[in-house]
């Protein structure tokens, strides 16, 4: 059996409940990360530019792809639903056009650590991280993540079920902004977020409202489409070049077992590492520096 890609994307895919553990599990996230973004705003205008279908659907038959149901415990069996679910048909429409574009799980062009990447020219180019937590990390319980990120004591949040961490979202704008990319996603699986980040406010971020795993018009895998024909079609700008220090290699490493920094939870949190200097300089940021390391300027191509 087949059908079109409109029929292909306008499934819905099965909402996964996560089986509740007795402690979060942080081995998904590095320990330190700059003190990205500055501020945080809502892209006001994704779902409706999801919605008017700005970029046209490609013609013929798809194979019709069976979802995967079940409980979710840990970061790897979200990871594998959310591609089985979700980009394995997005990746059969973007593989039919012309830049043969897929998700994958490597891309030598990249700088820091994802769980994928949307990529061009065999896997060569990247264009936008895509980062999987679990439900123990990041779960805002219909609160909307920029406000989150800008509240001044998250504490007050009484639901025992929220969960959030700051360094998430540091971790996913660090990718973007090393990388000279302008989009992202964030996901739980159930509950998905899309990012933005702009030249003209380098240390801003726009944040979507979430979309959940059984949302229609539209729905999830729309939405994933259309932000990877955003990420296709974009020009990458300057990246910035880190220069790793000692202290730092071991935030990049997929094993990372650091426990939990109540302080991510501040506004201005501090960084607490010592014994080196360090600040970030970028190219298109006009001056803008942090207190977190040294980056070099070093222009990317343009695909």
């Amino acid at each position: 059996m087949t059908e079109t890609a409109d029929q292909l994307l306008s499934h819905t895919i099965p909402d996964c409940q996560w089986i509740s553990q007795n402690s979060s599990n942080s081995s998904s996230m590095t320990s330190t990360y700059p003190q990205f973004p500055d501020n945080v705003k809502e892209w006001i205008e994704f779902f409706q530019n999801v919605k008017l279908k700005q970029y046209p659907i490609l013609g013929g038959q798809f194979p019709i792809f069976p979802t995967e149901e079940g409980s979710l415990r840990v970061k790897g069996e979200a990871k594998t639903r959310f591609y089985t679910n979700v980009l394995l048909p997005v990746n059969t429409l973007l593989q039919q056009e012309k830049q043969e574009a897929r998700f994958c799980q490597a891309s030598p062009e990249f700088l820091g650590h994802f769980d994928f990447i949307l990529c061009t020219k065999d896997s060569t180019v990247a264009k936008m991280p895509l980062e999987i937590e679990t439900c123990h990390n990041l779960n805002l319980c219909g609160h909307n993540l920029w406000k989150i990120y800008r509240c001044a004591d998250s504490s007050q949040i009484t639901d025992p079920n929220f969960k959030f961490e700051k360094k998430i979202l540091s971790q996913i704008f660090f990718e973007m902004a090393c990388n000279g990319l302008h989009y992202g996603i964030l996901s739980n699986y159930n509950d998905t977020y899309f990012l933005k980040r702009e030249e003209t406010s380098p240390t801003t971020l726009y944040v979507t409202r979430v979309i959940q795993s059984n949302d229609v018009d539209p729905t999830l895998r729309e939405c994933v489409y259309y932000i990877s024909q955003l990420a296709i079609n974009d020009n990458t700008s300057n990246i910035l070049d880190l220069i790793m220090l000692d202290n730092y290699s071991s935030n990049y490493s997929d094993n990372s077992d650091v426990s939990d920094n109540p302080d991510y939870l501040d506004d201005d949190y501090p960084l607490r590492k010592t014994g080196n200097s360090k600040k970030i300089v970028t190219s298109s940021s006009k001056g803008i520096t942090k207190p977190v390391m040294h980056i070099n300027k070093k222009k990317k191509k343009k695909h």
